[in-house]
């Protein structure tokens, strides 16, 4: 069941009871902060909803015990950034494609693992992936710098032979 609920004044979600339950625990939400979802006739306090305080009696891990995984943006970012960098030489179309798409997905990937730290880990993976995004597009520029100067050379040279006829 979906749950929303109220931090510093704004309202947040939709977000699932575990997540819910997480963040009580974490102290990002506070048992007085506002929380709503369907059947309820107006927002109430998170600690006026038994449900939010239950614990399950089998099988259960708790989450702030559970390790968070790592981003799979962050993940993302980081292997695209890796692919630019080797794609700028060879292949200069895609390579600006690959590090802008590296770079927004690690600011994203960043974004959510400040907003769920209790969810999400891998903020070190998704600087790597933006630095190395960076740094392809960066070659990507100077390459194709290169290939520009390397062909008015060419352009000039032709031009000569063109008058000289």
């Amino acid at each position: 069941m979906d749950w929303f609920y109220t931090s510093q004044g704004l309202q947040q979600g939709p977000v699932t009871e575990i997540e819910l339950k997480a963040m009580l625990r974490a102290g990002s939400v506070l048992p007085t902060d506002l929380v709503w979802r369907d059947g309820l006739e107006d927002w109430i306090p998170a600690s006026e909803a038994p449900e939010l305080w239950q614990q399950p009696t089998e099988g259960y891990i708790p989450l702030d015990r559970a390790q968070p995984r790592v981003s799979g943006m962050a993940i993302a970012s980081l292997i695209m950034a890796i692919l630019s960098i080797p794609t700028a030489i060879m292949c200069i179309c895609i390579s600006p494609v690959l590090s802008i798409a590296a770079i927004v997905l690690g600011f994203v990937a960043r974004a959510q693992i400040r907003r769920e730290p209790h969810l999400y880990s891998g903020s070190g993976v998704a600087l790597a992936g933006i630095i190395f995004a960076f740094i392809g597009l960066a070659l990507a520029v100077v390459v194709l710098v290169a290939f520009i100067a390397l062909d008015l050379g060419n352009l000039e040279g032709l031009f000569e032979e063109i008058d000289q006829m």
